[in-house]
Formats: C-alpha cells, sequence, structure tokens
C-alpha cells in the first residue's frame, strides 16, 4: 500500500510541475504580448495633434497591434459571459500551438504539398 501512495505522490508532483511550467510560460507570453502597448496612444493621438507618423511610428503600431491581437484568445475567456469553462480549451489551444511551433522549428512537420 505505501508504493502506491509514494507512486501518486511523484505523480501529483510530476503534474505540479507541468502546470507550474505552462503557467510561467504563458505569463511571461503576456507580459512579452503586453509590454509594446504601453506607448500606443500617443502614437494614435500624432495625427489629431497635428503631426505626421514617421516610418519607425507606423512599424511600432504595428507591433503594438499584433501585441494586442495575441491577448484576443485571453480577453475572450474574460469578456464573454460563461466562458470560465472554456479555460481548459484554451489551455489545449494554447499547448496545441506551442507544441507544433517546436515541431516545425525542428523539422518534424512538413506542410502537405496541393
Amino acid at each position: 500500500m505505501r508504493r502506491v501512495g509514494d507512486a501518486l505522490e511523484r505523480v501529483r508532483i510530476v503534474v505540479f510541475v507541468h502546470v507550474q511550467g505552462a503557467v510561467g510560460r504563458e505569463r511571461l507570453r503576456l507580459i512579452r504580448s503586453i509590454l509594446p502597448v504601453h506607448g500606443l496612444m500617443p502614437l494614435l493621438m500624432k495625427p489629431r495633434n497635428g503631426k505626421r507618423w514617421t516610418r519607425e511610428d507606423r512599424s511600432q503600431i504595428v507591433a503594438c497591434l499584433r501585441g494586442v491581437f495575441a491577448l484576443t484568445p485571453y480577453s475572450l475567456v474574460f469578456l464573454l459571459p460563461g466562458s470560465y469553462f472554456l479555460l481548459p480549451f484554451l489551455a489545449w489551444w494554447l499547448d496545441r500551438r506551442r507544441m507544433h511551433r517546436a515541431m516545425r522549428k525542428s523539422g518534424t512537420v512538413t506542410r502537405a504539398k496541393n
């Protein structure tokens, strides 16, 4: 009976470590996508204040908007009623995308030719 308890304890530790890693990855991903949005309002207000956007401003706006669009799955979970129940699906989807990118990077997955 003691062996079963030890095995269950090891499984709980492994699951905790995996969940902790996923939470850490998503926290860093959120921070990276939120940081560029910090200076978006002054850039968007330039034409209203009589100034023109430079090429650098335009590229910074595009980077900020990409950061905002990267947060869309998270905002849907918090804005839609009852979407709290979609959190397991969101976690699966994000992990699936991460795994697919890693497999593509390593050359394991190739696209089918049409």
